[in-house]
């Protein structure tokens, strides 16, 4: 897979201490260019240089975009103008200040694993905790109540997390997951998933 933002109709500036787009936004941008968004209330989380939701507001969607890194707000904002869409942009740790219901919330999140905490803004982009997926867990504990039954939540991880025990936190917890998309980058398995209540898992993330 071997894309360029232009490749989806998108101008993005990549901005310093943002993490830029990659092989998982292509991926994200490949799924939801099979999507209808005309009309559709759509969260970028996560945003960084506002790629995917950029993408969404082009194709019509109303889009809110948000980070925890203001440098990630200045330059999605940058960007936004730069394609000429105006979509709702808020700094916030996960749903703290973002408000309303959604049809669709996307998080191309923090999905690598590393001991201990950083303040370092790319160090927050790429890690997700021990397991790598504790940003997510804390995200999905309430990003499917935002969607309803009709919703969709997608996100994207990799085979170099602990999913065994994403699988076993998404169980518990009542929800399930199906792999939508995937992508192999030499020596990393890269997923998109949908995750939600009324979902089956009959295809666990590896």
């Amino acid at each position: 897979m071997r894309h360029s933002c232009e490749a989806f109709g998108l101008d993005i500036q990549e901005c310093e201490w943002v993490y830029k787009p990659a092989e998982d936004t292509f991926l994200m941008l490949e799924v939801l260019d099979t999507f209808e968004l005309e009309g559709k209330r759509v969260l970028d989380m996560g945003c960084g240089t506002g790629a995917l939701g950029i993408f969404c507001s082009l194709q019509g969607a109303k889009v809110t975009q948000a980070d925890i890194n203001e440098q990630a707000i200045a330059c999605t904002q940058a960007n936004a103008a730069r394609n000429g869409v105006v979509t709702k942009i808020i700094q916030s740790d996960l749903f703290e200040n973002v408000p309303g219901p959604f049809n669709i919330i996307l998080f191309n999140g923090p999905y690598l694993p590393a001991d201990g905490d950083s303040s370092d803004p790319m160090d927050q982009a790429l890690v997700g905790g021990v397991s790598g997926t504790e940003i997510y867990e804390r995200f999905l504990e309430e990003a499917v109540s935002r969607v309803g039954m009709k919703g969709k939540v997608l996100i994207v991880t990799s085979s170099l997390a602990r999913n065994d025990e994403f699988n076993k936190w998404m169980f518990d917890h009542g929800l399930g997951s199906s792999i939508v998309k995937s992508h192999r980058v030499f020596f990393e398995d890269m997923f998109i998933i949908e995750v939600g209540k009324s979902i089956h898992s009959d295809n666990p993330i590896e």
